[in-house]
């Protein structure tokens, strides 16, 4: 078993892996998403994470989007506070296709048109960690 963590710094995020992963079965296990909360984002509830050609396919299936992974975010105004820290834990089976050490992944708010805002501002993402769970991160042809 293995781990793969994503983090997510705007909007579109290009992904650099210290190596490539071979096509395996994946579980989301946990997303987090850190935000500034001095004002409401325009979220709608939830940001849409599209993982582009990670997954096999059509691994979602959704009356909202296409294909997106659906990312919990609490829309709530805290003035006492700047940050706040959304943890959300999934217990959800993918397949993947062959994961390149590089790619890119693009997130938008719940519409799934719209461009998510990331940044410092007052209700904008700074950022979003996902957690895979990896059935194998050997590389049996290398030995």
């Amino acid at each position: 078993m293995g781990i793969l963590h994503i983090r997510l710094d705007s909007n579109k995020t290009k992904i650099n892996l210290s190596k490539e992963i071979h096509a395996q079965d994946l579980k989301l296990v946990r997303s987090i998403v850190v935000k500034n909360v001095t004002a409401a984002g325009n979220y709608d509830g939830a940001i849409m994470v599209n993982l582009n050609k990670v997954f096999s396919g059509f691994e979602i299936i959704s009356s909202t989007n296409l294909n997106s992974l659906m990312i919990p975010v609490n829309s709530t105004i805290n003035t006492t506070g700047v940050l706040s820290t959304d943890t959300v834990d999934f217990n959800q089976d993918l397949e993947s296709e062959f994961i390149r050490q590089e790619f890119f992944v693009d997130v938008f708010n719940y519409d799934g048109v719209t461009r998510a805002t990331f940044g410092t501002g007052a209700g904008e993402i700074q950022s979003v960690d996902l957690f895979f769970q990896l059935s194998e991160i050997h590389d049996y042809s290398s030995y």
